[in-house]
């Protein structure tokens, strides 16, 4: 059913334009699992889907959906970043854990997708960071772009604060890069981090930065 109330309309003849659900949220998300029939048949009826059906799910809400909001729900993230083809516009992650294979899904996801415009993610809830540097940094077609750190030991830290300042740098080097507000929040970067993001501001399109 949600396929369907997901899936887009056919585009109206007089003028052609498809429409699109503006924002759909998920929180705490648990019911995008894959089934396993040898498992307890009394709750995965009910709660979980099959590998068709986690596609079925992924592709409507890669094409279907403008802007994407995750709660808890890796595993939506994981249907998304699987579909063939990535028509969104905003992505919004919040506690919701990834894996060293989910930060790549997610990398891979933000090189193809030109559409994609806001993107909002806690580094603390990425297992390897590092991994989305590369593919962060030329995302020319960015125009929001929010990082922020939950909580972190001293060491941590210091690691997420470098890898979100390489992003941002990459990011800002790329003179074809259309970023236009830039939030760094809670990350507590080095003033020398600061400042080397600071000195390209002038020469940037960022309009808003905190």
């Amino acid at each position: 059913m949600l396929v369907q109330v997901l899936h887009p309309p056919r585009p109206r003849a007089s003028t052609n334009i498809e429409s699109k659900w503006n924002r759909v949220a998920f929180h705490h998300c648990e019911f995008a699992k894959v089934w396993n029939p040898t498992g307890d048949l009394g709750n995965i009826g009910r709660y979980h889907c099959s590998p068709d059906d986690l596609h079925l799910l992924g592709t409507a809400l890669a094409t279907g959906t403008s802007k994407i909001s995750l709660v808890e729900s890796p595993e939506i993230l994981e249907c998304l970043t699987r579909a063939p083809k990535v028509e969104i516009e905003m992505l919004h992650l919040q506690q919701t854990l990834l894996t060293t294979l989910d930060c790549e899904r997610l990398s891979g996801l933000v090189q193809r997708c030109g559409s994609l415009k806001h993107l909002e993610l806690d580094l603390c809830d990425l297992e390897e960071p590092q991994i989305l540097v590369e593919s962060i940094g030329n995302a020319i077609h960015l125009q929001d772009l929010l990082l922020t750190r939950g909580y972190s030991d001293a060491n941590a830290s210091t690691r997420l604060s470098q890898d979100a300042h390489d992003m941002v740098m990459r990011l800002l080097h790329n003179p074809q890069n259309r970023l236009q507000k830039l939030s760094l929040l809670g990350l507590g970067l080095a003033d020398h981090h600061l400042m080397s993001i600071v000195d390209r501001l002038p020469t940037s399109r960022i309009e808003v930065f905190d």
